[in-house]
Parts: structure tokens; C-alpha cells; sequence
């Protein structure tokens, strides 16, 4: 009785140590109305769960209202993950063309900067946790660029509809070190994408 009491204990010991090192923290991030007025940028009313390994940036560049990023313990850039403006009308009926568009202005922008090279590997539709997605993915190599950003990323471009006052574009870049399912989107990333819900 005793050795089964003591197997009983031990089992329970590891099983809430496993637990806790797989439990991951997050940052509950909420962009407002009034944080898209200061910010100059359309009216957004959103919130996503971010894991607190990210660090997060608002408003850092014009066009984003927030910028998460991930790093090593060296430095280097993990993984970004972006909350941007849409520019122009967006609707169901158009996301495959604004896609396309934004891959032409990317790859107009990358292809006269000698350190960068980029390839766009999809656009079109495929299931997204669960549910049809129309999404932009691609490969960006940064060499020798900067200190902290060199190596290859696969990126994601996702229009993100709500209803039809919140809507924006959800793009981010992982390493291929992180943990990615066979269509090369992280399971990170997703899992965000799950907890985003309308500002109550």
C-alpha cells in the first residue's frame, strides 16, 4: 500500500510539473477606438491574447497598431507578428485582388535591396484553424541585413474581417526553427488568431 501510495504521489508530481512548464503565459492586448484616433489610423475595436514571450511594440511604424516580436536568447529575431491598417475598400468579394496587390508592392519593394531576397510560394485559400482563409505566404531570406534579423522566414499575409467596422491585415514571419504545421504557418500564430475577438 505504501509503494502504491508513493507511485500514486510521484505520477501526480510529474504530471503537475509537465503542466506547469507546458502552461504558456499571455498578454491580453486591446486596441480601442481612442487608441486609433491618437494613433491617427482607422478605427479599430479588437483583443487577442499574446504570449508574454513576445515583446510588444504600438503604433511603432505608420500603419500598424501594434508589433509583436520574439527572440532568442542571442537576440535574433524568432518570429513578428503585425496588426496593420487596410488601405482602400475591403470586402469577402475582393481579398484574393488586395492580395495580389499587396505581393506586387512587396515585391517591388524587396527586389532592388541586395540583402533581402523574397519568393511568394501561395495565394489563394486553404483551411486556416479549421475555416477557409484567403492568405499571402511567402519566403523572405534577410542576408547578412542586420545583427538580429538574417536567415530565412516563411511569412503569412491574412485579411482579417470582423464585421464592417473592424477590419484589418493580420501578416507575420517565423522561423523555420519554429513550431510550424505542414503549410508552414506557426501553431503560435494561430492559436492568436483563435483568441481575437470584437472590444466589448
Amino acid at each position: 500500500m505504501k509503494n502504491d501510495r508513493f507511485l500514486i504521489i510521484f505520477f501526480s508530481l510529474i504530471t503537475y510539473i509537465s503542466c506547469s512548464q507546458n502552461k504558456i503565459k499571455y498578454n491580453e492586448i486591446v486596441i480601442n477606438s481612442e487608441k486609433s484616433k491618437e494613433w491617427n489610423l482607422p478605427e479599430l475595436n479588437v483583443t487577442s491574447k499574446i504570449p508574454k514571450n513576445y515583446k510588444l511594440s504600438y503604433n511603432e511604424n505608420d500603419g500598424f497598431y501594434l508589433q509583436a516580436r520574439k527572440f532568442d536568447n542571442e537576440g535574433n529575431l524568432l518570429a513578428e507578428i503585425s496588426i496593420g491598417r487596410i488601405e482602400g475598400e475591403l470586402e469577402e468579394n475582393n481579398i484574393t485582388e488586395t492580395l495580389k496587390q499587396a505581393d506586387k508592392g512587396i515585391t517591388e519593394q524587396l527586389e532592388n535591396i541586395e540583402q533581402v531576397k523574397y519568393e511568394t510560394t501561395f495565394i489563394g485559400e486553404n483551411l486556416i484553424n479549421g475555416k477557409k482563409t484567403k492568405n499571402l505566404k511567402g519566403i523572405i531570406e534577410f542576408i547578412n541585413y542586420q545583427k538580429t534579423m538574417n536567415g530565412k522566414f516563411f511569412t503569412l499575409m491574412v485579411p482579417i474581417i470582423l464585421n464592417k467596422e473592424n477590419k484589418f491585415i493580420l501578416s507575420s514571419m517565423f522561423r523555420e526553427s519554429e513550431n510550424l504545421d505542414k503549410n508552414k504557418i506557426s501553431f503560435e500564430l494561430m492559436s492568436i488568431m483563435k483568441s481575437i475577438k470584437i472590444t466589448e
